[in-house]
């Protein structure tokens, strides 16, 4: 559930050519949507150059399909020019697409000063401006996939209190002025997803000590209504999956992480009993059409069908553990028509197509889970009801 090219635009050039990197003065912004210059060097009487295909997603999201979705991880680099950010956005939005997706989100870092902290901020190198999640977002346009804005509080500066610190534990001196603060930073962000059409907008994730604050959340929702018309969601851990959001108007999506005290060995069909087991438990039994998995994953591992969300590199490497866990929550998916699943997770700065790490086991780029990933978008996204 945690995730973590410094160059200048003239030694990219080379790279970066699709992505129009210019030398040029001006709005940055404007220049990116430039196509590359005119054949030759742009001299006169010769025609510009047309601008690459871009890859499209092979039946687009609408109402009654699922959300086919790869949750994408971001922490801003300051050192990145909004071209060299534009180029990593098509780098892993092309490797989406080709996995079969049909939708994307977009979590991206901000900050607290300290669990105990009264405002939230966006100003932190790690957090990237409204002006370049815009970016993001255009080229996820450009491909046909859905999008949704997804905020997340980084954990970096929650530790330093305490070592168990995290997200879900956060407890400011005063819960009105940190709603107030994180209200006007999400303001910021859902402007930008109102203007890029993102189907979603995530108000939280995981703020598990915060949920009980209707007041609270009431008065983020009604901000953010007030520049984005979409849905406003909010993504609950595993353990905290309720039947409603916390507040009217925000939808309930959760991070599925049940753990199953399970064997390596298991089967498919006995971690699909062990999902349902907790799905009825927690949200009720048949069809659960209005739920999304927001985050599924696991780490490929011995012993990770006990902790699944945890990112640590002990026990033994076993994709098959990864294998089954994909197809199992793609079962479910389908047998209890939910509204869509999201494999956790491709980080922005990755090159999808290199080789994975020993060290970063729950990473399923190159590993075989994913092509499991890919045969589950694989199948008709048309839902039953």
């Amino acid at each position: 559930m945690r995730a973590r090219v410094v160059a200048s635009c003239a030694a990219a050039l080379a790279v970066l050519l699709a992505a129009g990197c210019s030398s040029g003065e001006g709005d940055p912004l404007s220049r990116l949507s430039q196509g590359p210059p005119a054949a030759g060097g742009g001299q006169p009487g010769e025609s510009a150059a047309p601008e690459p295909q871009v890859v499209q997603v092979r039946q687009p999201w609408q109402p009654g399909l699922r959300q086919y979705g790869i949750a994408i991880y971001w922490e801003n680099n300051g050192d990145d020019t909004d071209q060299i950010v534009r180029a990593k956005a098509q780098k892993v939005l092309d490797h989406v697409v080709e996995l079969g997706a049909n939708s994307v989100s977009i979590s991206f870092s901000f900050v607290m000063d300290s669990a105990y902290a009264n405002a939230v901020r966006m100003d932190h190198p790690i957090t990237p401006s409204p002006a370049r999640l815009e970016i993001v977002l255009d080229e996820a346009n450009k491909r046909g996939l859905r999008t949704a804005v997804r905020p997340m509080l980084n954990e970096r500066n929650l530790t330093k209190d305490d070592p168990d610190m995290w997200r879900g534990s956060i407890q400011p001196a005063n819960r009105t002025k940190w709603f107030a603060s994180y209200r006007d930073m999400l303001v910021q962000y859902a402007e930008v997803a109102e203007v890029a059409k993102s189907a979603t907008f995530v108000v939280g994730t995981e703020l598990n000590t915060m949920e009980s604050s209707t007041t609270g959340w009431r008065t983020v929702a009604t901000g953010v209504k007030e520049v984005y018309s979409g849905e406003i969601d909010y993504s609950a851990n595993y353990d905290r999956l309720r039947k409603n959001g916390p507040a009217p108007g925000i939808t309930l999506s959760v991070d599925a992480y049940p753990p199953l005290e399970v064997s390596d060995t298991a089967s498919v069909s006995r971690l699909v009993d062990g999902w349902n087991d907790w799905l009825d438990e927690n949200r009720g039994s048949g069809k659960l059409s209005d739920l999304v998995l927001a985050e599924v994953a696991i780490g490929a591992r011995s012993g990770a069908y006990h902790e699944p969300w945890s990112p640590k590199a002990k026990g033994s490497l076993k994709p098959e553990i990864q294998q089954r866990w994909f197809d199992t929550a793609c079962q479910v998916m389908r047998e209890r028509d939910l509204g869509g699943i999201y494999f956790w997770m491709i980080n922005l700065d990755t090159d999808p197509k290199a080789k994975p790490s020993s060290k970063s086991p729950m990473d399923f780029l190159g590993r075989p889970g994913e092509q499991n990933i890919a045969r589950c978008f694989a199948k008709d996204a048309t839902r039953a009801s």
